[in-house]
């Protein structure tokens, strides 16, 4: 059995650096898409683009990250289901951190009025025609991923916090294996 108590140092960064991007990406996102075209939205469109593919390069250096690490095993006094809750709040979030920048990128190249996808000034090929039927699936698609993260994200928080401050074991306490 892994006794180790926390997290590898690079896990603990990257952890808190994409929390960061992906609830300011929410944020954005919730809060540029009902606005009409104005010069601060589409300045933030252009930002939330460049910040969606940053997510998209951690996610995958995360990825790699956590299959050469040995993280530390969940406290053996965590219940079961509360075990296999965050196993799958885990797998989820992942997929989702995958998913979404690729489905932003998509709805941003398919959008006939799109000026193109850059990452931070430098122009990224757009690889797909414009199309507005598959504009409109994937601009969705983008949306019922990104709410659900939030539901999941939320759910885990509130474990994190549940053991924290409720659970009455000490060792229950995962926050300290991150911080």
């Amino acid at each position: 059995m892994n006794q180790k108590k926390k997290y590898p140092g690079s896990m603990r960064a990257l952890h808190w650096i994409m929390a960061i991007l992906i609830f300011g990406q929410i944020y954005v996102g919730w809060y540029m898409t009902p606005w009409k075209d104005t010069n601060l939205i589409n300045e933030l469109y252009v930002w939330h683009k460049s910040f969606g593919l940053l997510i998209f390069l951690l996610v995958v250096l995360r990825l790699l990250n956590r299959w050469r690490s040995d993280p530390p095993e969940l406290p053996e006094s965590i219940p079961s289901l509360d075990r296999t809750l965050a196993h799958w709040a885990h797998r989820l979030i992942y997929v989702f951190i995958v998913l979404i920048p690729i489905t932003g990128y998509i709805l941003s190249s398919t959008y006939k009025y799109s000026s193109g996808v850059t990452f931070f000034g430098i122009d990224i090929p757009e690889l797909l025609p414009k199309n507005d039927t598959a504009f409109a699936i994937f601009d969705r698609m983008h949306a019922i991923l990104a709410y659900t993260m939030l539901a999941v994200l939320t759910l885990h928080v509130a474990g994190v916090i549940k053991h924290r401050f409720f659970d009455k074991n000490p060792e229950n306490d995962v926050l300290k294996r991150m911080l």
